[in-house]
Parts: C-alpha cells; sequence; structure tokens
C-alpha cells in the first residue's frame, strides 16, 4: 500500500514538472514570438509622401519639354520614352499640380505636399543626389498648392503691404504644425527670388518661431545688377570641358564617351562614372530618383545614392 502511495505521489510530481515544462517552453515560444514580432516591425520602414508621390504620378512629358532634351538623339531617346511609359501605365499622369493627394482632406493634404518639400531639403543636406534630379520641376508643383492652400486662408490686416503674397493665417499653420527649423527649410523654398538670391519676406506676425525665421531671412541683401551679370555669366561655364552643349546637370554626356554623374551640391564632385558607345547615339533621361540611359541595344537603369545600382534591360 505504501508503494502503491509513493508511487502515486511520483506519477502527479512528474506530471506536475512536465505541465510546468510545457508552461515554460511555450512561454519561451511566445517571448520569441513577440521579438520576432518586434524585429518585423522595426524593419517595416514606412513609405515617405515623397516616395508616395514618384510611386503614384507620372511627369514625364513635363521633364521632356526642356530645351536640354532637344538635341538628343531623338530615335534612342524615344526608345526610353516608351520604356517608361510602360512602367508608368497605370500611374496617374500629372496634368497639374492640383491633381497631387487630391482625395486628401485639405489640411492633411498641405501637409503632406510639404512633407515632400522637407524630405527633398533633407536629402540635399544628405546629398541623396539621385533623389534630386527633378528636385526643381517638383518644388514648382509644390509651391503651386501651397500658394493655392494661402490664397484660399482669410486674410488679416498684417498681410497689406507685404512683401511676401503668404497670409498671416498661413504663418499660423506653420507656427502650430511645425518646428522653426522645419519653418526655415520651407519659408527658404517657397519665398526665394532666385534671380536675385534674396528672400520676399518682411514683417511681423507675433508668432515666435515665424518672426525669428523672418528676421534671419531679412539679413539677406539682394545682389547687384553686376553681381547678377557675373552669375549670368558663370552660369554658362561648361562643368567639362569636353561635355557637350546641352548638359542634363547632374549627367554630363563627354565627346570621349562618357556620362559623368556629379554633386551639384558639393562643387560637382564626380560620383559616377559610365563608359557608352557612341555620345551621339545615346538617349539619356533624369527621371525620378533614376538616370535612364540607352546604348547601342541596351537600357540601364542607374540608381542609388552614388548611382551604385544598374539595372540592365536588352531592347528587343
Amino acid at each position: 500500500m505504501k508503494k502503491l502511495i509513493i508511487l502515486s505521489i511520483l506519477v502527479i510530481i512528474s506530471c506536475s514538472a512536465e505541465n510546468k515544462g510545457n508552461k515554460e517552453v511555450k512561454a519561451l515560444k511566445n517571448k520569441g514570438d513577440i521579438k520576432k514580432m518586434e524585429i518585423q516591425r522595426q524593419n517595416k520602414i514606412e513609405t515617405s509622401d515623397l516616395e508616395k508621390f514618384f510611386k503614384n504620378y507620372s511627369y514625364l512629358d513635363r521633364i521632356l519639354i526642356k530645351s536640354d532634351y532637344f538635341d538628343m538623339n531623338d530615335s534612342s531617346q524615344d526608345i526610353l520614352k516608351k520604356y517608361i511609359e510602360s512602367k508608368e501605365k497605370k500611374m496617374i499622369k500629372l496634368e497639374n499640380s492640383s491633381q497631387i493627394f487630391d482625395n486628401e482632406p485639405k489640411e492633411k493634404r498641405i501637409k503632406k505636399i510639404i512633407s515632400i518639400l522637407l524630405e527633398l531639403e533633407e536629402k540635399v543636406t544628405n546629398h541623396d543626389i539621385d533623389w534630386l534630379l527633378n528636385k526643381e520641376d517638383i518644388y514648382e508643383y509644390l509651391i503651386n498648392e501651397i500658394s493655392e492652400y494661402n490664397y484660399k486662408l482669410p486674410k488679416s490686416k498684417l498681410d497689406e503691404n507685404r512683401e511676401s503674397i503668404y497670409r498671416k493665417s498661413f504663418f499660423e499653420f506653420l507656427e502650430k504644425n511645425y518646428s522653426k527649423d522645419q519653418i526655415e527649410k520651407i519659408l527658404e523654398v517657397i519665398t526665394i527670388n532666385p534671380e536675385y538670391l534674396s528672400y520676399d519676406i518682411d514683417g511681423r506676425y507675433g508668432l515666435r518661431k515665424v518672426d525669428e525665421v523672418i528676421s534671419e531671412l531679412e539679413k539677406y541683401e539682394p545682389i547687384t545688377s553686376e553681381e547678377w551679370s557675373e552669375n549670368e555669366a558663370r552660369s554658362g561655364e561648361k562643368v567639362f570641358k569636353n561635355q557637350i552643349e546641352n548638359a542634363l546637370a547632374p549627367a554630363y554626356i563627354l565627346t570621349d564617351n562618357r556620362i559623368v554623374m556629379v554633386d551639384m551640391n558639393d562643387n560637382n564632385k564626380p560620383v559616377k562614372e559610365i563608359k557608352i558607345t557612341d555620345y551621339k547615339k545615346v538617349g539619356i533621361i533624369l527621371y525620378k530618383n533614376i538616370v535612364y540611359i540607352y546604348d547601342n541595344g541596351m537600357i540601364y537603369e542607374y540608381s542609388g545614392r552614388k548611382f551604385e545600382n544598374v539595372k540592365k534591360i536588352k531592347v528587343m
């Protein structure tokens, strides 16, 4: 009888230990799953508004009307154009800037548009030149919509007789939603007078961050007519002695059958050199964050911060 009781106790202890072990294993599995989920969450990078803009909208036609493309080899350019169009056939073709994020509520939409502007400015700082190939064209879209948003806001007496077209209610929107550094970047882009390198902004609005930024921007005096003439003369100077006449900065086609990409924000420092078959027959389109090149029956897509990634497509 005693043996039976001892045996029963041993069975109970064994079962208890087994259950405890199973619970511990299960707990470890759960912890492992949780850790795995945390890693997956960390690795999952949220798509930025600039990436969404590139993914959803096509503005190729706007790029190709630039005079710099007119002297390119027509047949080579046509091959590239058709190739890019086939990639973007499901995208919204931008006829005007009002189409950008047009399904969003008014304030959320303008925040997304300003988000693109700020992201581009960050990429200038980081020398991410692949994302800046069409910067000026994108800025034109963005500034148009920011201006339209501003014009629909209520007017204030403080808005009278000011250099800036932007209203106090717009500055209040900036003050409420952005840091001083962000406000500075926004106002630098939307109020710059590119010809005279000054800012069309003045006065104070009783808004701490905005007023501090305006105070700094007011210090920039417009350049003189002599300085303007010197800048115009310098703008016509070649980056490379043997570059073709119509240069597509930051990618320069050279007569020794090379294409050299440079960082325009680092004194035109070369970052990528590509050998080509014949500079007179090559096709090139700088679009979104890719340099497309057609050369001798092949299409090349160069991407990456220093255009280190290349995708090759044989043209049939």
